[in-house]
């Protein structure tokens, strides 16, 4: 049945994404929203899965939700002029105004829509997954393992709830089928590949640059590696020429998102500062490899027992213990008709060169020094998306030669990643009885359960392996097997990492933001980072990674800039007589504090600006006082790029329509 692996998958995908269908509750850390930041925190109070999510819900959740409001009020969300006194928002890259799923903001109600935003990735990641394997004319059962360890592996679980680097990975695949299936170089033919082209632009306005990137990197290597020896009556230059078309097209296509993004990282505060330290410290220690066989060996954020010097998420990806076997074996399958044996050259070479660029070695500090923009100053841990995908691919090609293997006596290939594992996993756990680490229990019981899924399925392969009977049907056992154990795996690992929250919490209306509703001006205190965007509340304060220079010289020292090496946020410490002037400059109206504030240095003291700040509003909880020194016009210190910000979109929609409208001349004139 031609359409068995995709229903199959939505099954699966249905069953993975079961708090949302059969619970109601939301894919997002509302639990550590209303626990953790004020002004909710003061009311609630019951226990958070996993903390290490916040950017989640104080700025992407923010954004998404501001740009479904703006686009209902008929509007193109270019500007925010609700954070950091006034900033881009479109050209900010990370709010993905562009992308397909802002459009479900304007139809369901936001955690309806957030929840779809984010579940669709593993559903689309998984569809193309087995677009691309068919057409390599590989079997139901691998495309399916290959699907669920693409789309549930380590690097789309930990950046599920981000709602970013998700969408731009799961393009790639979709990508790469475009090149498989068409068989000719297009420019033979005169034809355009649309359908990749189209992949790589919507990879481009998900959200997240330095996926997408790798994403284009990659598709263009694969296409260059799948057709340089189909090289005859054409010449290279040609093959060039394609490859660029692949490359330049996406990029005008995207160029209504390109060229706002370009002139906010251009006059960003990562000018300002080094960020070259910051890349360097994500760069992934070489035990840390040991989490792609144990994934929570060095603990996990939800069970509060990490121990490793590196955060869980930046290095994670895990693709099942089973699947990384299989990927294992493949590398010594036997020839097979089909898929062609030099693609499993590719996806090794791309495994290889991404650990170099992720792995901390002489060689990725070197990479980072050559200061490349967006990549020298990003976590190059990042890359593991393409380790991911490779390996799922690899897996695919080793459990679709596992039948063959069986029947023809084969084992010694499959036998050898078997051993490998093992081997490895004997010296973690003699590890863990014989370092004096304090942290060896938390290894040691983190052990257990791959260690359990290893052993069920070796125990099962080798006595498979030593019966002479109906050797097919033994062998399709075990791939049915190591389908079902995989997608055990990935799912105990999913479920453990992925907080689905209580649609009550869902940026709750809390008394004092009330109030703040009821009344105009800019507000400054409690709400930090971008929580005031979902009320419409203007703030000066706010949490955005390309913050403009401006701004940042405006309000931090310049010892305190030397104390950076990423700047993130405006620097406005609440005790400091030179900020509450600020305020005033800045046109704050209204200032929140605790009901009952206290005489630390890091609050705000308004009691020693005598009648300068007014009560207005009180509860138990907080207060709101009114600045009597307040400007009455809103000062936006970087209001100057509001302009340009539309002029650069309209020349990207334009440049983007005039790119649709020569792909439609070529096409008529050429097919």
């Amino acid at each position: 049945m031609k359409f068995k692996p995709y229903l199959i998958f939505l099954f699966i995908w249905v069953i993975f994404s079961y708090p949302f269908f059969f619970q109601g509750r939301i894919p997002a850390p509302l639990d550590f929203l209303v626990n953790f930041y004020s002004p909710w925190e003061q009311y609630y109070d019951f226990p958070v899965k996993n903390p290490g999510l916040s950017d989640v819900v104080s700025q992407i959740i923010p954004w998404k939700i501001f740009n479904g409001q703006e686009l209902l009020a008929g509007k193109i969300p270019l500007w925010n002029s609700y954070n950091l006194s006034g900033t881009p928002h479109l050209g900010n890259w990370q709010s993905g105004v562009l992308y397909p799923t802002t459009l479900l903001f304007l139809i369901f109600p936001d955690p309806i829509a957030w929840s779809l935003h984010v579940l669709l990735q593993p559903l689309m990641a998984g569809i193309f997954m087995i677009l691309f394997l068919r057409q390599l004319k590989i079997s139901s059962m691998a495309t399916l393992l290959g699907a669920v360890i693409f789309a549930y592996g380590g690097f789309m679980t930990s950046w599920l709830e981000w709602g970013t680097l998700g969408h731009a990975l799961l393009w790639l695949p979709l990508a790469l089928y475009g090149i498989v299936r068409q068989s000719r170089i297009p420019l033979r033919g005169k034809r355009l590949n649309l359908l990749t082209i189209f992949a790589l632009t919507m990879s481009l306005f998900a959200g997240h640059p330095q996926t997408s990137i790798y994403v284009m990197i990659t598709v263009i290597g694969y296409y260059i590696y799948r057709n340089i020896r189909k090289i005859k009556n054409i010449t290279k230059f040609t093959l060039f020429l394609v490859s660029c078309s692949l490359f330049l097209i996406p990029l005008l296509l995207a160029s209504s998102q390109i060229f706002p993004s370009i002139q906010v990282y251009s006059e960003s505060a990562r000018n300002l500062v080094d960020g070259r330290s910051w890349a360097k410290a994500f760069l992934i220690k070489p035990a840390g490899l040991i989490t792609l066989i144990a994934p929570d060996f060095f603990g996990n954020p939800v069970t509060r027992n990490s121990w490793s010097d590196f955060s869980y998420v930046e290095m994670q990806g895990y693709i099942g213990i089973i699947g990384l076997i299989l990927a294992i074996a493949s590398l010594k399958r036997p020839t097979l008709g089909s898929p062609r044996p030099d693609l499993f050259k590719f996806f090794v070479f791309l495994i290889l060169t991404s650990m170099i660029v992720a792995i901390d070695s002489p060689i990725s500090r070197f990479l980072i020094n050559l200061k490349i923009p967006i990549i020298s100053d990003s976590s190059p841990g990042r890359i593991m998306g393409l380790i991911d995908f490779s390996l799922a691919v690899l897996a695919a090609f080793g459990l679709d030669s596992l039948i063959e293997l069986i029947s023809k006596k084969k084992t010694k290939h499959l036998n050898s990643g078997i051993y490998f594992i093992a081997a490895i996993m004997a010296g973690l756990w003699l590890w863990t009885f014989i370092s004096t680490n304090p942290n060896v229990l938390v290894a040691r019981r983190n052990l257990i359960f791959p260690s359990t899924i290893f052993t069920v399925f070796s125990m099962a392969y080798f006595m498979i392996s030593k019966i002479s009977a109906n050797l097919r049907a033994q062998a399709l056992f075990l791939v049915s097997c190591s389908l079902l154990l995989v997608s055990l795996d990935l799912f105990r690992f999913h479920h453990k990492f992925i907080p689905f929250s209580d649609v009550k919490n869902w940026y709750p209306e809390v008394p004092v933001i009330t109030q703040l509703k009821s009344s105009s001006g800019r507000i400054f205190g409690t709400l930090e980072a971008n929580l005031n965007l979902p009320f419409r509340l203007k703030s000066i304060d706010g949490y955005d990674p390309l913050i403009n220079r401006k701004l940042v010289l405006l309000t931090y020292s310049p010892e305190a800039l030397l104390m950076h090496n990423r700047i993130t946020s405006p620097d406005l410490p609440k005790g400091n007589s030179k900020m509450i002037s600020r305020l005033g400059e800045l046109g704050v109206k209204r200032v929140i504090d605790y009901a009952v504030p206290g005489g630390n240095s890091w609050d705000f003291r308004l009691w020693e600006y005598g009648d300068q700040f007014r009560l207005e509003w009180k509860d138990v909880k907080y207060q709101i006082l009114y600045n009597t020194q307040a400007q009455e016009s809103e000062v936006e210190p970087i209001g100057g790029m509001k302009n340009s910000q539309l002029k650069l979109f309209n020349l990207g929609v334009f440049i983007s329509g005039a790119t649709v409208f020569g792909m439609i001349l070529w096409r008529k004139k050429y097919v």
